[in-house]
């Protein structure tokens, strides 16, 4: 009984800890959620009379080959990034309206960098989820990328994809990337 409990117990907890960090794992994490919330926001605010008829979350799908997803695809990236360079941004970001104090002084000094000379999200990016969403005007696909992470900062970026009707090229790349939306053509 002794070596059943000794055996037992160990393997009840692996288990364990095996489903807590799998379900961690598949579950949206919150940086994606924000990213989603802030397009979905967004695009209340760009269409005000549509308001109470906006895009909804309906499926949201891991990527299993996050890899596949390329700026060859010409996806409009959305975000507030605070490194790397998006299309559409959701704030204004303030710009400095007089010359720094430092470089009065410094006249030849580091010159200050504007936000669009930022970097392009680096590709591939490390964790794709695919989302469908549900409007009035049609459906639509996003992508929710995380294309960087520190210890103390994750970037995550949306990438907005067609409106329905999607193309079988779409629905082909949606394959690649391991999403599998139920979409039809």
């Amino acid at each position: 009984m002794k070596r059943a409990l000794f055996v037992a117990i160990p393997l009840v907890v692996a288990l364990a800890s095996i489903v807590t960090v799998s379900t961690a794992m598949l579950s949206f994490p919150a940086g994606a959620q924000r990213a989603l919330e802030a397009y979905l926001q967004h695009g209340r605010a760009a269409a005000p009379q549509n308001k109470g008829l906006a895009l909804q979350a309906d499926l949201i799908v891991r990527a299993s080959r996050p890899w596949e997803l390329s700026p060859q695809l010409g996806l409009p990236a959305y975000g507030d990034t605070w490194y790397f360079h998006a299309d559409r941004r959701y704030t204004e970001p303030a710009r400095p309206s007089a010359t720094p104090f430092w470089q009065k002084y410094f006249p030849h000094g580091n010159e200050t960098s504007t936000l669009d000379e930022r970097p392009a999200p680096p590709f591939p990016p490390r964790e794709v989820w695919c989302v469908r969403l549900l409007g009035q005007s049609g459906d639509r696909v996003v992508f929710i990328a995380r294309h960087h992470q520190e210890p103390y900062y994750t970037e995550w970026m949306t990438h907005q994809g067609p409106v329905a009707p999607f193309d079988q090229e779409f629905l082909e790349t949606l394959s690649a990337l391991g999403c599998n939306l139920e979409l039809t053509p």
